[in-house]
């Protein structure tokens, strides 16, 4: 915050807090009003360029952060803003510009920095600074066995590929080309029919580094066209990190998001026709996390279990709260049968190789009549803005999501694998959706 008087900051505490409970347009209001009073307030500046961004009020949001790097010449967080909204505007030479100083900055390794600068920057320079194509591991790709086959498929493809080379960027189209083929060599996992209807025509929606997002010409479902086993959280190890149990318990276990999380879960449950999990009540979560919820419910009497990937979260569910959680993916969960009146999965199905089996796993461990309740999130995200697709949370910027479901495709898992579906919700999560579907098991998929 730049030096000013406490009744500026407490002016600007107040807009804050107004904006969050009256909406975005009175913040707008209030942050103007604030920022034509106090110009040299960094922060005024960069939260009125939020709540605009947010309103797609791009042009008015880039002067905002504009004055915000002009205030703060290392508010690396403007730089990327900004960028964002000269891209949203379809300019990505302006783009490419605020983002470029990001390339020196701490931010150098972030993934969607790294995706932006990519994405926008002129492509001719780059490639021969490179000189990537004369090295001698390309050289040894071009004759590896059965990689010229992959690689023709991809570009006699490129027709098809069109509109989602156009929303891209091209030169993220070459960059997804380098990575997937030649760098992290994404290419070694096999394409897969559709997990949901097992169709096998698929569109190109968005490139994004190595990957190549693709929508189901049958279904609809959208989902990562060469997808590792298990998860990409999996092969990378993430949920057995101390940064990411750290992450997790900051943002994901506050009390406010954890207050809320039980709220719909309770509004849903009890909406649907059961009542909220309690004594006597037999609960399995997979991907139970740090194990606060599976916690709580524990404290209300239910007998609960789950399953996490990571040994760390594993310890830390078994020495904070002294839970019943052991190690293992969802292909290795091998439940007892006709066990449990509840299963749940947070925020898990979007990282699945193939959804599809926690769906017939979940079936088969629930007793008849059972819930099975699956939170995800739920944009649509070819049809969003260039800033929403590259949210690294519920975006293609998250590398971790192999699946991209909607309100629309959701419900034919349910459908699918015997399940009735008695309730969902929705909310926002700051700029995209998530939604939550409780299904009750009525027949054998």
């Amino acid at each position: 915050m730049n030096t000013h008087s406490s009744a500026i900051q407490e002016r600007f505490e107040q807009a804050l807090e107004r904006g969050r409970s009256e909406g975005v347009p009175r913040g707008i209001e209030l942050l103007r009003e604030l920022a034509s009073e106090a110009p040299d307030c960094a922060d005024v500046w960069g939260n009125l360029g939020y709540l605009l961004q947010l309103s797609h009020e791009y042009h008015e949001a880039a002067r905002c952060y504009e004055k915000v790097i002009g205030l703060r010449p290392q508010d690396w967080e403007a730089y990327r803003r900004l960028g964002d909204c000269w891209w949203a505007l379809g300019d990505r030479r302006k783009a490419f510009a605020s983002y470029k100083p990001l390339g020196k900055s701490p931010l150098a390794d972030s993934t969607p920095i790294r995706q932006r600068i990519r994405a926008t920057e002129p492509l001719g320079p780059r490639l021969f600074s490179e000189g990537w194509f004369l090295d001698a591991a390309f050289l040894k790709r071009l004759v590896e066995r059965g990689f010229a086959r992959r690689y023709a498929r991809e570009l006699f493809g490129i027709r098809r590929a069109y509109p989602a080379i156009r929303t891209s960027g091209f030169p993220a189209y070459v960059n997804y080309l380098i990575e997937h083929y030649f760098r992290e060599r994404f290419d070694r996992f096999p394409i897969a029919p559709c997990d949901l209807c097992g169709g096998t025509e698929f569109t190109p929606t968005f490139f994004f580094l190595g990957q190549k997002s693709v929508r189901c010409g049958e279904c609809g479902l959208e989902f990562v066209e060469r997808k590792p086993p298990d998860s990409m959280d999996v092969l990378a190890d993430w949920y057995n990190q101390d940064s990411s149990i750290e992450f997790m318990e900051q943002e994901w276990h506050s009390d406010r998001v954890f207050t809320d999380r039980v709220a719909r879960l309770r509004n849903v449950v009890e909406a649907g026709g059961s009542p909220f999990p309690g004594a006597g009540a037999r609960v399995f979560e997979v991907g139970c996390a740090e194990g606060h919820l599976l916690h709580y419910l524990a404290e209300r009497g239910a007998q609960v279990e789950g399953i996490e990937t990571g040994a760390k979260l594993v310890d830390y569910c078994r020495d904070r709260f002294g839970l019943d959680v052991n190690r293992s993916t969802v292909r290795e969960w091998n439940p007892e049968k006709e066990a449990y009146d509840t299963v749940l999965a947070y925020h898990v199905l979007e990282h699945l190789e193939k959804p599809s089996e926690l769906f017939r796993k979940a079936h088969g461990a629930l007793k008849p009549g059972g819930r099975l309740f699956i939170e995800v999130p739920t944009p649509d995200l070819p049809n969003c803005g260039i800033i929403e697709q590259l949210d690294e949370l519920h975006g293609y910027g998250n590398l971790g999501h192999l699946h991209y479901f909607t309100p629309m495709t959701l419900p034919k898992y349910f459908e699918k694998f015997g399940f009735k579906l008695v309730g969902t919700y929705e909310y926002n999560s700051e700029t995209l959706p998530s939604g939550g579907f409780l299904g009750e098991k009525t027949t054998v998929p």
